[in-house]
């Protein structure tokens, strides 16, 4: 029978009176030396229990630069992807007002001045505008002083803050004045339509109504007229129609810009649902997009 006295003491082993020390990768080749090799069978095991209970991660050289183990571990968290740290993240703060969450963002206010934070509370976007709307289509409308513009989620101007007014994102494109003339922008803050009207709509199924010199008419994204401007009013396109105000009474246009509805109404509203609603001589009533009454029909039309 093999009789085996195992020791401890300042990282090192001893066994049948020897001492071998664990700082070195060869100790269990070197220990084995020292047995028969019938008996390698019952020693392996208890170095190997050994070698993990008092090897390189629990010496307390093992967090050492110059240490082998610690080179690979490091090497290895290097290159994994790493998450945020919370001592890098933006500190919270407490805020006279905060409003509802918006695609992940809530404007908040200190002082005079508005920001955003996102869903932790953390501020991704500092506080440093005059006037902020909630956020629509990953976009934002802001002012500095009385200059507006558009900004992403990180605080990044899509459209710089430099207009005297600025529109929301509609079909892609957006509505901006600068010293009384307007125009369109799309999403990147390149210019789509010049400046040169006196007042514009936002686009709808892909036209907007725009004015100069008191006088009404359509473009396309591109900017090019679907009308004249001859009318003295104009409302949006829904469902392929719009009001247009001609010679003191309202008819509708289509998508081609032919008027299908004659002029003959003192009011008129945007079509939903298949239906407008109009007023002709005081009579309320419903129309379809040919114009025939549809609801709320007078025995007698005027």
């Amino acid at each position: 029978m093999i009789f085996i006295e195992l020791r401890i003491s300042n990282l090192q082993i001893s066994l049948f009176g020897k001492m071998f020390a664990t700082n070195t990768s060869t100790t269990t080749f070197t220990l084995l030396q020292y047995f028969p090799m019938q008996s390698k069978k019952i020693v392996y095991p208890l170095i190997i229990l050994l070698w993990g209970a008092c090897g390189p991660t629990s010496r307390p050289d093992a967090n050492r630069p110059d240490n082998p183990s610690f080179q690979v571990a490091e090497s290895l968290e290097t290159e994994r992807p790493r998450r945020l740290s919370s001592a890098k993240r933006p500190p919270r703060r407490t805020y006279e007002e905060q409003d509802l969450y918006q695609e992940s963002r809530a404007k908040v206010k200190l002082g005079k001045l508005y920001g955003y934070v996102d869903e932790e509370g953390h501020e991704v976007i500092p506080v440093r505008f005059s006037q902020a709307e909630r956020f629509a289509d990953s976009l934002a409308r802001v002012a500095i002083g009385d200059k507006w513009g558009l900004i992403d989620y990180e605080g990044k101007e899509v459209i710089e803050i430099k207009y005297d007014k600025v529109g929301p994102l509609k079909e892609g494109l957006v509505a901006v004045a600068l010293e009384g003339k307007h125009g369109f922008l799309n999403r990147k803050g390149e210019e789509i339509v010049p400046l040169e009207y006196n007042w514009v709509g936002n686009f709808s199924e892909g036209f907007a109504k725009v004015e100069k010199e008191g006088k009404w008419g359509y473009i396309d994204a591109e900017g090019k007229a679907l009308t004249a401007l001859e009318y003295d009013a104009a409302r949006d396109f829904h469902e392929k129609r719009a009001g247009v105000w001609l010679n003191r009474q309202w008819a509708y246009l289509d998508e081609k810009g032919k008027i299908v509805i004659p002029p003959q109404f003192d009011r008129a509203f945007d079509f939903k649902k298949g239906q407008a609603k109009v007023v002709k001589a005081g009579i309320t009533y419903f129309i379809n997009p040919q114009g025939k009454c549809v609801k709320d029909c007078p025995e007698k039309m005027p």
